[in-house]
């Protein structure tokens, strides 16, 4: 509660100085969907085939990176998602289009051993050795059942010659963080554009924005705050740790296209 508490005040200040987005999680209102539109009209996208959406809920994320995408010479789409009641789902949502593959595992930063996922009344829910928050107390009226899935890291699902991924989409509630440390061997030789969201779960699930910078400025890559029509460069100092809800994308260093400090997106 006490961090939670301290981000919202430093918050307040990185805000007015320009230096985070206010919280808004809608996809058409918060430069997402903007900057899917912007990397699609990079000439780098030809030197890759690939899109990776790790914590892909139903394929929303998927569904518009396939429309933005395509059109840029992205022919491959994994949907990786945990969630049996949301795998299935993905599954009837791109059975006929045949370009999305699902891959049923829990993503970290080392692998071995298996998360316990609970389904609650058809949704979904990850526990504590894969979120890291408080196992909450389910709805006793909900039909429960639990699921062990096993962990492994994105380089070793990922790891193929044959796919060279453009984006890689992190979103899980707070292990983003974990996931990203999985896939060090792919940021470091297959070089592709990160998203992820970083929020207030990430307190629960002991990770931090200081580490994932370290990480992704070790690999060679620069760091950005997605803002509704800009992409703002940044390196992290501890004013920045506000735990508020973002997304973060990050380009490595020598990708000419996007080497600017700011980036605007182009109108809608």
């Amino acid at each position: 509660m006490l961090l939670r508490e301290i981000g919202k005040a430093k918050a307040k200040v990185a805000r007015a100085f320009g230096l985070e987005p206010k919280h808004d999680t809608r996809f058409a209102a918060n430069g997402e969907r903007l900057l899917l539109k912007l990397v699609a009209s990079l000439p780098e996208a030809s030197a890759y085939n690939a899109a990776i959406d790790v914590g892909a809920n139903i394929g929303d994320w998927t569904g518009v990176a396939m429309e933005e995408l395509s059109a840029a010479g992205i022919s491959k789409y994994y949907c990786v998602e945990p969630i049996p009641a949301y795998a299935r789902k993905i599954e009837s949502r791109f059975a006929a289009i045949g370009k999305v593959e699902l891959v049923e595992r829990v993503l970290s930063g080392v692998s071995g051993g298996t998360a316990e996922i609970f389904e609650i009344g058809g949704g979904g829910r990850m526990y504590k050795n894969y979120r890291g928050d408080a196992q909450e107390v389910p709805d006793s009226s909900k039909k429960i059942v639990s699921h062990k899935v096993a962990i492994t890291t994105g380089d070793e699902v990922f790891g193929a010659a044959d796919i060279k991924p453009y984006l890689l989409k992190i979103d899980c509630d707070g292990h983003d963080f974990h996931v990203l440390q999985g896939f060090t061997q792919t940021l470091r030789v297959k070089r592709p554009l990160v998203q992820f969201e970083y929020s207030d779960f990430w307190i629960g699930a002991g990770s931090r924005l200081r580490d994932a910078c370290a990480l992704l400025a070790d690999a060679g890559y620069h760091t950005y705050k997605v803002f509704p029509d800009r992409l703002v460069r940044f390196k992290f100092n501890a004013m920045l740790e506000t735990f508020g809800y973002q997304n973060i994308f990050a380009v490595p260093a020598g990708f000419k296209s996007l080497d600017a400090k700011v980036v605007e997106f182009a109108a809608r």
